[in-house]
């Protein structure tokens, strides 16, 4: 029996894609159980297996006999709003993830770069994480446990559902960014947040108006900036207080001194944030 006949004998024809461009046979299995009967027999027969998401991210070049894929592992077994947990397949889709948490009023605070139906376990063993892992944390902060299938077939269940809940080897860590080197993704258990009640781009402008029309001389007749009129900054109303004739002396020849122009304005050379 070939491959093909072996693999259609233990998963049945719905397992069995389209070949990949390079004509390896690409299954997917519907079921944990099935990664791991799969997975199982190709370690009995010694068969060289390549791991897949949606096939959407990472280019498929490593030779092998089969190429796994997990898009068939889409389900959501359970979302547990209150408890802002979830357990997801690693096969399903991030915008179909998102979707149905929204649905719940919950959020998974990652925003991986790549296209929308990439894979939770793909987003996972790749550790891709966007701008919100700055104000969330990378993508481990967001697991609380991963099931994952062994080369030799063996399932391992790392972790649990809340965040307090095992002793021991962080094996639930390792995952993230592991590139499926301790096995296959099946089941994650993800740490969820409440949805925002609105979503808000904002756009710094550091442009100012009067700043590129400031030429000396610095000062005019109301005691502002001239041309612009923009009022000196370091002009205080507060009463003048006698002073020693030193320090007399050194306001005199800081007001002496040259003034410097900078893009954000005037200032005075007496401003240490901008150097002697």
């Amino acid at each position: 029996m070939t491959i093909l006949e072996k693999v259609t004998a233990l998963l049945g024809e719905g397992a069995v894609l389209e070949a990949a461009p390079d004509r390896v046979p690409r299954v997917a299995p519907g079921s944990p159980d099935a990664v791991a009967l799969l997975l199982g027999t190709a370690h009995q027969e010694g068969w060289r297996v390549r791991i897949e998401g949606a096939g959407t991210w990472l280019q498929s070049d490593a030779p092998a006999d089969i190429a796994l894929t997990t898009r068939r592992l889409d389900r959501i077994p359970a979302i547990e709003p209150a408890d802002l947990t979830a357990t997801a397949e690693a096969g399903i889709g991030l915008d179909q993830l998102r979707q149905q948490l929204a649905d719940r009023g919950a959020w998974l605070a990652i925003d991986p770069p790549g296209l929308a139906g990439r894979t939770l376990g793909s987003v996972i063993s790749a550790a891709t994480a966007g701008p919100l892992r700055h104000g969330f944390g990378p993508i481990k902060d967001h697991l609380l446990g991963v099931t994952f299938v062994t080369g030799d077939g063996r399932m391992v269940q790392s972790g649990g559902r809340v965040m307090k809940n095992v002793a021991g080897y962080d094996l639930t860590r390792l995952q993230a960014g592991g590139f499926g080197a301790f096995g296959v993704i099946v089941l994650v258990h993800l740490r969820l947040r409440a949805l925002p009640r609105a979503d808000v781009t904002y756009v710094p402008d550091s442009r100012r108006p009067h700043s590129s029309s400031c030429r000396p001389p610095w000062r005019g007749a109301n005691g502002g900036c001239s041309p612009c009129g923009s009022p000196d900054r370091r002009r205080s109303s507060r009463p003048t207080k006698p002073v020693s004739a030193r320090r007399a002396g050194a306001a005199a020849s800081a007001r002496s001194a040259p003034r410097r122009r900078m893009d954000s304005g005037c200032v005075s050379p007496k401003d240490s944030r901008f150097g002697p």
